[in-house]
């Protein structure tokens, strides 16, 4: 079910790293953005927030960094009202030299709205 998905794609990525495979490929980093993506994705309907934030930690130590698996990760958070996190992506988001797109400050204003934090949705615009 939903609930052992989020499980699988974990494992599934945490075997692909272990096997190596692609990672000395020079375009490693654009390949392995599905993997990460998919992964953070998959955490989304649990809501299994922590596991996400260690998918993108994870993608942030091996170098690589891209806006769909931040934006999945800003998602996951926004599900769970995890609103100060959400921001805090946005800001690994600028250190990465990532430009977050309409869909990551979506998510990021959803999460503002539902704990009714306007001021400061207003400030992300």
């Amino acid at each position: 079910g939903r609930s052992s998905r989020w499980e699988w794609s974990v494992w599934l990525l945490a075997e692909l790293r272990q096997q190596g495979l692609g990672v000395q490929d020079p375009d490693a980093g654009r390949r392995w953005a599905i993997p990460y993506s998919a992964t953070v994705q998959a955490c989304r309907p649990s809501r299994r927030w922590q596991e996400a934030l260690l998918v993108v930690g994870a993608m942030r130590s091996t170098g690589g960094a891209d806006r769909p698996t931040f934006t999945a990760a800003v998602s996951v958070l926004q599900a769970d009202g995890r609103w100060r996190l959400s921001l805090g992506l946005l800001e690994g988001m600028q250190a990465s030299r990532l430009q977050a797109d309409i869909a990551t400050y979506r998510e990021a204003i959803l999460s503002l709205e539902q704990d009714q934090y306007w001021s400061k949705a207003i400030d992300i615009l």
